[in-house]
């Protein structure tokens, strides 16, 4: 029987008494048998000028990383979220090539630097459907040539972590389940992963070298809006998730997969249905051939908070 591993969730953050409860709860989870602990690093905190580092928060960062990973917990950094900074965004951010070609590889290469010896892995971004979404312009109107340019920005971001992570495994996190994520927007990222090629409706396709097969791991980011929406929407997201589990497995073979989020539910009791649901989506996601490995759970002070926290399913 596959038994498939648990982990949870921290988000770095600038105030040392939320740092010291995180790893508290992390210690916790970790004797629980939850080992494996993705970090949300927030690029805004580490770089909130252009281009330039806060040398406390690296600090902070190197420490809180060192500490995990004497608790026994394996740590998978995610370098960019939702959240971008806001010089990035004034100065185009993603639709603008020469600021990415600078600005994302720049602080790539700063956060590996300082713990690139000691993290398990990386899962560059969390959500590029959604980050992309912001240059998408109003709904209902045609999307502008910079959401094009945004997009393209992301693919040659994930290649350009690609050459500068190499060695360590890298998640491609893709976040199907947005209300933004087209059948276009899907198939632009399994075409680059299949085939190598960025190609973007029209514009020309082009080959990039580096790009096919450049997931170590692809992770699925089920964080849906409406799951808790009503009182079938939980049943309906894990339906949609096998779904999607199944369409990358069958996309992206043979890298394995794993969940990079889920759904926040807002009390306990959703939570926990959560899980139980979560359960039923991964038996039958492996059942039907799906190679699924680590399930990041949420939120450490939220799974901390379960009553049994599950070490796997």
């Amino acid at each position: 029987m596959t038994v498939i591993r648990t982990g949870f969730r921290l988000t770095f953050t600038h105030d040392p008494d939320e740092r010291r409860s995180g790893i508290a709860h992390a210690a916790t989870l970790v004797d629980a048998g939850l080992t494996s602990v993705r970090v949300r690093v927030p690029w805004h905190l580490l770089f909130p000028r252009r281009d330039v580092a806060d040398r406390q928060h690296r600090e902070a960062l190197v420490e809180d990383v060192t500490r995990l990973r004497e608790l026994g917990a394996e740590v998978w950094i995610t370098l960019c979220g939702r959240q971008l900074p806001g010089w990035f965004l004034d100065d185009g951010g993603f639709s603008d090539a020469k600021l990415t070609e600078r600005s994302w590889p720049r602080y790539v290469d700063t956060i590996a630097s300082d713990i690139g010896d000691i993290v398990t892995g990386w899962i560059p971004f969390e959500s590029p459907i959604a980050t992309a979404l912001v240059w998408r312009g109003a709904e209902g109107e045609e999307p502008p040539a910079r959401f094009a340019d945004a997009v393209a920005g992301l693919v040659m971001s994930w290649v350009r972590a690609r050459r500068l992570l190499h060695g360590t495994p890298l998640v491609l996190s893709l976040d199907l389940q947005h209300p933004g994520a087209t059948t276009q927007l899907r198939q632009i990222w399994i075409e680059a992963l299949q085939r190598g090629t960025l190609s973007i409706p029209g514009r020309l396709s082009r080959e990039i070298d580096g790009l096919q097969h450049s997931a170590d791991i692809v992770g699925l980011s089920a964080n849906a809006p409406t799951a808790f929406a009503d009182g079938s929407a939980l049943a309906r997201w894990a339906e949609h998730t096998v779904a999607q589990l199944f369409l990358l497995t069958d996309s992206c073979a043979p890298a394995p997969l794993t969940i990079v989020s889920l759904p926040e539910p807002a009390t306990d009791a959703q939570h926990e249905d959560l899980i139980a649901s979560l359960r039923d989506v991964t038996h039958e996601a492996v059942d039907g051939g799906a190679t699924l490995g680590t399930v990041f759970l949420g939120e450490a002070s939220r799974v901390a908070g379960l009553a049994e926290p599950p070490s796997g399913f």
